[in-house]
């Protein structure tokens, strides 16, 4: 299927794992993975704030981890399809 440039880029988050053992100490790539998909739909990259310069479309700068047990809430910037407000902040459960 080819790239429509109508239809933007669409974009999500995303968080791989290591489980470190006594053979495994998540100092290669390979020891990451089992990828979980954070965004619940994708969200266009182009429909975000352009900052100036050689940096492009802006997702945000605000992200945060915490953790309660062997449960994960990553905090992340998404993009809303609005243009009087381009941008939400939005947090996710993982284990």
């Amino acid at each position: 299927m080819g790239h429509d440039p109508a239809a933007g880029v669409p974009t999500d988050h995303w968080m791989v794992h290591c489980h470190p053992s006594g053979a495994t100490t998540c100092a290669q790539a390979a020891a990451w993975g089992n990828e979980l998909r954070l965004t619940d739909a994708s969200f266009d990259v182009e429909q975000l704030p352009f900052a100036r310069g050689p940096f492009g479309y802006f997702v945000g700068e605000y992200e945060g981890l915490s953790s309660a047990g062997t449960t994960f809430r990553p905090l992340f910037a998404v993009g809303t399809g609005d243009p009087a407000n381009r941008t939400d902040i939005v947090t996710a459960t993982a284990s």
